[in-house]
């Protein structure tokens, strides 16, 4: 279900859809993608809240979604005994949409409260909420990064191209670093095939071509050493000369 109903003909501003009682989705997802573009439109992150499960079978039958202000907790900087307070994250804002799931197995909103006790972000500033910030999660964007990157472009310049071509992105630099660091971590076995395989290659290529490689106790590639013919030679005859 889109949340963009229509574009408004005189001011050429989107017309986002709002929640009300009784609207039905099929599933949790739906529900929260909905309410999460709704929020993002209009400027404000959410979270999940609590659930309602069945006295019988244990399973959730309700849903919570609500504004990411709900609640009082104060955020922390520092470690220790230095620890101190230094903004309020949150301020007890009731914003919330509540669904339930009926004996058809679709979700309804069973209550929304649209009203908030603190000002609404900028779209563009409701962007760095965390419910919305997950657009480097996307597979697509990923599979770009990994494109981006093996370009020879490193991560700032990467989340940069990524924002400039995404309106909705606030990708960090930050984000791309850890994905294409993930990346790495999860092909380690594959990279290490692929040197042993061209290692081998060049030995059959080279009689006088030499490695060796180092695993670790998962049997993943540590390190390796290389020494081709013409490597070889020259260690002999500059060694021969210090031996003279």
């Amino acid at each position: 279900m889109d949340v963009i109903a229509e574009t408004n003909i005189d001011s050429n501003e989107p017309i986002v859809k709002e929640p009300y009682v009784s609207l039905v989705f099929e599933s949790v997802d739906e529900a929260y993608w909905f309410y999460n573009s709704y929020a993002l439109h209009l400027g404000f992150g959410i979270k999940k809240g609590s659930t309602a499960k069945s006295f019988t079978s244990g399973d959730v039958i309700g849903r919570r979604f609500e504004c990411n202000k709900s609640g009082l907790k104060t955020s922390k900087e520092g470690e220790g005994s230095s620890t101190r307070a230094h903004r309020l994250t949150r301020v007890n804002c009731k914003a919330k949409m509540d669904i339930r799931k009926n004996k058809d197995d679709n979700w309804v909103v069973t209550g929304f409260i649209k009203q908030h006790n603190h000002e609404l972000d900028t779209p563009r500033k409701a962007k760095r909420h965390r419910s919305h910030n997950v657009l480097h999660k996307d597979k697509e964007v990923k599979n770009l990064m990994d494109q981006l990157y093996s370009a020879g472009m490193g991560p700032a310049k990467i989340a940069r191209i990524l924002n400039e071509t995404n309106t909705n992105s606030s990708i960090s630099a930050k984000q791309v670093s850890m994905h294409l660091s993930e990346h790495r971590k999860n092909n380690i076995g594959n990279e290490g095939a692929s040197v042993f395989v061209y290692l081998k290659k060049q030995q059959e290529l080279d009689p006088n071509f030499y490695f060796d490689i180092e695993l670790d106790c998962n049997l993943v590639l540590r390190s390796f050493f290389w020494a081709d013919s013409r490597s070889r030679n020259d260690f002999l005859n500059i060694w021969g000369c210090y031996c003279v």
